[in-house]
């Protein structure tokens, strides 16, 4: 199936951090944002089992249905558990919120799927069903049955975790958020190669965002060559933007007005289309 005015196909697209605290969450959301500004039927679902940031930011609450009701919908073959699962962003713009002047100004087919609060909130020794290998069938029924052009995952930095593996091998593109430092670059090499013994190999479909770069010794040529790939693209290191744009619960590039931090993304967007 084409997506609106033929550009591309329907896609899974994976953002994955080199390691945690490195602002991956922030780069695919905004990733999500770029893409749905072209029109295009988008839904951003966060991964994240014990602190998630998104639905946070934009005063999205903690809800009732989530990734993890959706996935029990499939294994009962309940698809109103899917539907009641996604936050839209056509419905929020109609709900009293203090947000609600920053709601409209989100891309109205921009989407979100968040855990539910029950499963947030869970005891760690608490046995939880939850089938995570589901995630794929997940992502295809919003993709073919939902009609989304792109389905956006924000996954653990854990390989260990059976949602970052699924959405690692399904996807048809993986990008590996890192920083300048080299604790962090060498953690996503080390990542690659860990999973490339398991059978995961993904040279084709691998890039790597650096994420807060800036003009230093390490630059982009030698971080390219270290990684041995040129799919290497970078977000400019503008912490205050970030900070300032989720302290009011707007996505940085609807908030920014800084010429280089709006041009990164349109550049990853361009990689993913």
């Amino acid at each position: 199936m084409q997506i609106e005015g033929g550009v591309g196909r329907q896609k899974i697209v994976t953002y994955m951090g080199a390691k945690s605290g490195i602002g991956n969450t922030s780069v695919a959301l905004n990733t999500a944002v770029q893409l749905a500004k072209k029109n295009l039927r988008v839904i951003f679902i966060e991964f994240n089992e014990r602190t998630p940031a998104a639905n946070y930011w934009y005063e999205l609450g903690y809800v009732e249905d989530g990734v993890d009701s959706a996935i029990r919908g499939l294994q009962e073959n309940d698809f109103e558990k899917i539907e009641k699962a996604i936050i839209r962003t056509s419905e929020l713009v109609k709900k009293e919120s203090s947000l609600q002047k920053n709601y409209k100004r989100f891309p109205e087919k921009l989407d979100f799927m968040f855990f539910s609060n029950q499963y947030l909130t869970r005891r760690r020794e608490e046995i939880y069903d939850l089938d995570l290998r589901l995630t794929k069938e997940l992502c295809l029924y919003l993709l073919f049955q939902l009609d989304y052009n792109y389905v956006i995952l924000d996954v653990p930095s854990d390989i260990e975790s059976e949602a970052t593996r699924n959405a690692l091998l399904y996807s048809n593109k993986v990008f590996i958020t890192a920083t300048q430092d080299v604790s962090s670059i060498g953690h996503a090499l080390y990542i690659q190669n860990e999973l490339s013994k398991q059978g995961i190999y993904m040279p084709k479909k691998i890039y790597y965002i650096i994420n807060r770069f800036e003009d230093a010794k390490l630059n982009l040529e030698e971080i390219c060559d270290w990684i041995q790939t040129p799919n290497v693209l970078t977000v400019p290191c503008m912490n205050k933007e970030f900070i300032n744009a989720n302290c009011i619960g707007m996505p940085v590039v609807s908030y920014s007005k800084n010429q280089r931090l709006k041009n990164a993304f349109p550049e990853i967007e361009k990689s993913i289309l």
